[in-house]
Formats: structure tokens, sequence, C-alpha cells
């Protein structure tokens, strides 16, 4: 779908007025103008610049620092109340820990030594 709001049958849900996410995804023409679906969080990046700060477990965040937050079964991103619906789920999600953090680096380090073991052998 390019259409930037709900499809037919599809409603907004409560709460799905585009200025209440001003501050976070910029002006309501950035969620209205954005081409829809968003598929990855590059594209999401592209929406938002790497400069928006958005609420996400309860701190601030640069939407270029995101990228490791946002969990991938936030994509794609079909319309411009998903979009709301989703940046109203990060901003509610319990806020990180140093232990959640160093656990998800260990993750991502143990994933990527395995790849390269996969790559030279």
């Amino acid at each position: 779908m390019t259409d930037a709001e709900p499809g037919a049958g599809e409603s907004a849900g409560p709460g799905a007025d585009d200025s209440q996410v001003g501050s976070q995804a910029g002006d309501a023409d950035g969620l209205a103008q954005a081409a829809y679906p968003i598929e990855d969080f590059a594209q999401l990046l592209a929406v938002l610049g790497h400069d928006r700060l958005l609420l996400v477990r309860g701190a601030e965040v640069p939407a270029s620092d995101a990228g490791q937050l946002i969990p991938p079964y936030y994509f794609p991103i079909s319309n411009s109340a998903d979009f709301r619906s989703k940046l109203a789920d990060l901003a509610e999600l319990a806020p990180l820990t140093e232990q959640d953090l160093h656990d998800e680096w260990a993750q991502r380090e143990a994933g990527l030594a395995q790849a390269a073991a996969d790559c030279w052998s």
C-alpha cells in the first residue's frame, strides 16, 4: 500500500491524530507524505531524519541511534496509523537497564563471530 492513510475498512484507532506524534515523527506531513510501506530501519530514517529525537523506552534518542532499540518485527510499517501505533508502543516499553544493553551487545557479538566463522569455513 502506498497510501499513507488506513486502507478501506481500517480504522486509525483512538488517538490517531498525526499531531499527537509530531514531536516524535516530525510534522504531520512527515507521516502523511511518507511512502508506505516502510520496509526497514533505513527507510524509517529517511522519513524521520537522523537527528529527530524519538521517545524509546523512556529516553529521548536520536533516530540514528534508535536502530538497536527498535525490534525487527516492527517492520514493515504499512500506513500512518501503523506508524503512530508503533511509535507509541516504543515510548511505552520498559526502560533498558545496563544489563539489558550488555546482554544485547553480547548476543550481537556472538552472532557476528558465528557469521565470520561460517564465512571462513
